[in-house]
Order: C-alpha cells, then sequence, then structure tokens
C-alpha cells in the first residue's frame, strides 16, 4: 500500500512538474510574440527612416558614359533628361543637389552605370516620376527613371509587377498605377529624341 501511494504521490508531482513546464514553455512564447512583433516594427520603422532619406534621390539608366565623366557631367546630363521630356517644368541649374555614377566602371559590361541623382526638392523628383507619359517616351529611347528604393520597398514593387501593376512611394506610402505601356503621342513627336550633354549625345 505504501508503494502504491508512494507511485501515486510521484505521478501528482510529475503531473504538477509538467503542468509548470508548459506554462513556462506558454510564457516563452509569449515574450517570443512580443519580441517578434518588436522586431517587426523596428525594421518597419528603420524601412520609413531610410526610405525618407532617400525620397529625394532619383536613379536613371541608360545615360551613355565616358571615360572621365565627373559628378558635375552627371548632374548636367541628368538635367538635359529633364528639359527633354518634361520641358513644361523649369529646370535650374541648381534642381540637382548632387549626382554620381554607381559602382565601379566594368569594362566588360557595355552597357552605362546608372546614375544617381538628389534634388533639391522632392516636389521636382516626384514630377518626373508621377509623369507616366514623359517616363513612357524614355522608355522608348532606351531610358529609365526610378525611385531609389529600399530593399523592403523594392520587394513589395516586384510583387505588384507580378500581379500585372505598376506602383510608386510617396512619403513611405505605396500608390498603385495601371500597367503602363509606351505608346507614341503628338509630345513624343514634337521632341528631339537626342539630349545633348557635356560629355556626348545621347
Amino acid at each position: 500500500k505504501k508503494t502504491v501511494n508512494g507511485l501515486c504521490s510521484e505521478v501528482a508531482d510529475t503531473k504538477k512538474g509538467v503542468q509548470r513546464n508548459e506554462r513556462c514553455i506558454n510564457n516563452l512564447n509569449t515574450k517570443q510574440d512580443e519580441l517578434l512583433t518588436t522586431v517587426s516594427n523596428l525594421e518597419m520603422e528603420i524601412d520609413r527612416l531610410e526610405g525618407f532619406s532617400r525620397r529625394n534621390n532619383i536613379k536613371l539608366f541608360g545615360i551613355p558614359e565616358e571615360v572621365g565623366d565627373t559628378d558635375e557631367d552627371c548632374a548636367e546630363a541628368v538635367r538635359n533628361v529633364l528639359q527633354t521630356y518634361v520641358p513644361e517644368n523649369e529646370w535650374s541649374p541648381d534642381v540637382i543637389e548632387r549626382a554620381h555614377r554607381l559602382g565601379k566602371p566594368n569594362p566588360r559590361n557595355p552597357n552605362p552605370r546608372p546614375i544617381i541623382a538628389k534634388f533639391q526638392r522632392w516636389g521636382d523628383a516626384m514630377r518626373l516620376m508621377k509623369d507616366r507619359e514623359a517616363r513612357a517616351d524614355m522608355q522608348n529611347d532606351g531610358l529609365r527613371a526610378a525611385q531609389d528604393l529600399t530593399r523592403r520597398q523594392s520587394m513589395k514593387l516586384k510583387q505588384l509587377r507580378d500581379e500585372g501593376k505598376t506602383g510608386y512611394y510617396v512619403n513611405g506610402r505605396l500608390r498603385t498605377n495601371p500597367q503602363v505601356h509606351p505608346s507614341n503621342d503628338h509630345r513624343s513627336n514634337d521632341r528631339n529624341r537626342h539630349v545633348a550633354g557635356n560629355s556626348g549625345v545621347f
């Protein structure tokens, strides 16, 4: 009888121990969920701040590159593109705060390196990005403009493209557009498609 009582007591103690462990595990799972939520919120805030710091930047692809191009040459080339494709806007010499090529020159790659330009004013940068007609004309001429996005934002836009949509960010918020298809129009026909820059014609 004592042996049976002893076994019953051990079983009861074991059950209590298991229950304590289960409570501890549940508490740890709750804390883990809270930590994961905190980390996710911090990542989103960091992404928002990073995106805000980049919001005046525009990347331009397809602008031909010459050996010895300076940052001033890059800024002038960007202004020429703006004046050609968005001529209705007044593009003053100080519209670009600074501009330079991205990456190191690669003799094996015939494509010009993209230029990243920081605009003095956010509104000027968005004037180009919001002008779908101008960007379609640029694409017809082998040029492309894109926002300077964070990794998270780039992944989100990729998801949109996979769904057949396009979009852009304004103050860290995503706005979507219908898919844009390049087309010839009266504005394209009236333009001189070749932009003269300090380093040549492109």
